[in-house]
C-alpha cells in the first residue's frame, strides 16, 4: 500500500505526477509527458489499485484544466472494496426522475398522434384537451394544450395560466422539442410558448383591459367595477382571457417580453379598456429587450440573504421566466416550488479567485458539460458577486450529483459548495468525492 501519492487530475483522468515535474506549477507549463494513468477499473477515486495503471504520453494543452490531490495505491489482495455511495447526498429526496417522466409523457401522446393532429388541422380545443388529458402530466398543475398548424406540420404547445410560473411547462415542451424526442420522430413541432395564431378557437371575448407600456416592463390592467372582490378564480379566468387574445394576435413572446410588469386588477369602467388589435399593436411596438424568450432576469434585489451564501450578489441572469421571483425569496427557501415541478433547484456557490475569475469559470463550465456522466440538470444561469459566484441549475436526474463526485478534485480546488433547496429548506454540501452536509464531523 503506498499512501498519499502526489497526482493530479486532468478531463477526467486521474495520473501520477511524473518524475520530470514534482510541482503543480512545473505541470502548468503544458506540453507532452509521460505519465502513469490511474484506472477507475474495480476501485473509486482517490484509492486505486497497483495493478490497474497503465504508462500513456499525455498532451497537457488546456493548463486551467490541471488540479492537484493526493491518492492511495493498494494491492488487489489488500482494497477492500470501493466505498458505497449513496445516489443523492443526505437529506436530499428527489421522485422519479422528471426528464425520464417527461419521455415517457411525449411517447404516449406521439401513440396517439393522428387524432391529436386532427383536432389540431380543425382548430378544436376542446377536443383537442379532451384527447391530451388522457395521459396524465408528469408534473402537477393546471395547465392547457393548443395546437395548429405551422408550414404544413401539426404543432403543440403546453400553456400555464398567466398568474402561475411558466417556467415548467416551457421545460417540459423544450424535452419534447429536442432532436431525439419521440413528438419529433413522428413529425410534430413542439412549441416553447405560443406562437401568433396558436391559440385557435380558444382567444375568445375577454373583458376590458388595457395595456400600460413602460421602460421597466409594461402590464396588462383588467378593469372591473369590483376588482378588489374578485375571487382568485375569477382572476384566472378573466387574466387567461386577455393572455390567450393577446397571445394569439401578437405571440407569446411578445406579450411576455413587453408585459413584463405581469397582469393587475383595477377599478375601471369598460369604455376605459382598448381592443386587442390596438394592444396587440402596442406590445409589437414596445421595447423587446435582448430578444430571447425566456427573457433573461435580473436576480431580484430583494430577499437575497434569504438563500446561503446568496447575501453579496451584485449582478446575474438567468434564461427562465419566473426566476427572479422563484430563485432569491422566502418561497424558494422552502423548495416546495421546485418539487412540485419534479426538480429540484440548486446552485454551486463558489468563492472568487484571487486571480483569472473568468478562467475559472470556464473551467467549470467544461468540466460540466463533458466526461461519461450526463449534467441531468438545465443550467439556468449565473450570478457574480465583489468575491463570489453563483451557477444555477434545475436538477432533473439523480446523475447531476454523481456528475459533481466525478469533478470532486475540480470542485475541492475551488472551495466550492452545493446548496439544494428541498421541502425543508436550504441543504449545504462541501464538494468532494462526498457531497458532506456543511458542520459535519467528517470536515471539523
Amino acid at each position: 500500500m503506498e499512501k498519499s501519492k502526489q497526482a493530479f487530475f486532468y478531463e477526467y483522468g486521474y495520473y501520477l505526477f511524473p518524475a520530470t515535474r514534482t510541482s503543480l506549477e512545473e505541470l502548468k507549463k503544458g506540453g507532452t509527458v509521460s505519465v502513469v494513468r490511474l484506472k477507475e477499473e474495480g476501485c473509486a477515486a482517490p484509492e486505486f489499485l497497483l495493478g490497474e495503471t497503465e504508462t500513456v504520453a499525455l498532451a497537457l494543452r488546456e493548463t486551467d484544466h490541471i488540479f492537484g490531490l493526493r491518492v492511495d495505491l493498494y494491492s488487489r489482495e489488500e482494497y477492500g472494496g470501493p466505498p458505497p455511495r449513496a445516489e443523492l447526498p443526505p437529506g436530499v429526496d428527489m421522485p422519479a426522475p422528471f426528464a425520464v417522466r417527461c419521455r415517457e409523457f411525449w411517447r404516449a401522446q406521439a401513440a396517439q398522434e393522428a387524432e391529436l393532429a386532427a383536432h389540431c388541422a380543425s382548430g378544436n380545443t376542446k377536443k383537442l384537451n379532451a384527447a391530451f388529458s388522457r395521459i396524465p402530466l408528469p408534473f402537477p398543475g393546471d395547465v392547457s394544450v393548443y395546437g395548429c398548424l405551422r408550414d404544413g406540420r401539426p404543432a403543440l404547445c403546453l400553456h400555464a395560466p398567466p398568474l402561475r410560473s411558466a417556467l415548467h411547462t416551457m421545460f417540459v415542451n423544450g424535452l419534447a422539442a429536442a432532436a431525439d424526442a419521440d413528438m419529433g420522430a413522428a413529425g410534430w413541432q413542439v412549441l416553447p410558448y405560443l406562437s401568433a395564431g396558436a391559440a385557435g378557437d380558444a382567444a375568445k371575448k375577454c373583458p376590458p383591459f388595457r395595456f400600460c407600456p413602460s421602460r421597466e416592463g409594461g402590464c396588462l390592467e383588467i378593469l372591473h367595477p369590483h376588482a378588489e372582490k374578485l375571487t382568485l378564480k375569477q382572476k384566472d379566468a378573466a387574466a387567461s382571457s386577455v393572455w390567450l387574445a393577446l397571445c394569439n394576435a401578437a405571440g407569446e413572446d411578445a406579450v411576455r417580453s413587453a408585459a413584463a410588469g405581469g397582469i393587475r386588477f383595477v377599478r375601471g369602467a369598460k369604455r376605459h379598456g382598448m381592443s386587442v388589435e390596438a394592444a396587440a399593436a402596442l406590445l409589437g411596438a414596445a421595447p423587446r429587450g435582448d430578444g430571447v424568450f425566456p427573457p433573461f432576469l435580473s436576480y431580484a434585489p430583494a430577499g437575497r440573504d434569504a438563500l446561503p451564501f446568496r447575501e453579496r450578489i451584485a449582478s446575474g441572469v438567468t434564461r427562465y421566466e419566473g426566476m427572479s421571483d422563484c430563485g432569491v425569496g422566502a418561497a424558494a427557501s422552502s423548495g416546495a416550488f421546485w418539487q412540485s415541478c419534479g426538480v429540484l433547484f440548486a446552485y454551486l456557490y463558489v468563492p472568487r479567485p484571487a486571480a483569472g475569475a473568468e478562467r475559472a469559470l470556464d473551467t467549470l463550465l467544461w468540466y460540466l458539460h463533458h466526461g461519461k456522466d450526463p449534467l441531468a440538470a438545465e443550467f439556468l444561469g449565473a450570478a457574480e458577486g465583489q468575491d463570489r459566484f453563483f451557477l444555477d441549475f434545475l436538477v432533473t436526474d439523480t446523475p447531476f450529483f454523481r456528475k459533481l463526485r466525478a469533478m470532486a478534485p475540480v470542485l475541492h480546488a475551488f472551495g466550492a459548495r452545493l446548496v439544494v433547496l428541498t421541502g425543508e429548506g436550504p441543504l449545504v454540501f462541501r464538494c468532494g468525492f462526498d457531497l458532506f452536509p456543511e458542520g459535519s464531523i467528517l470536515h471539523q
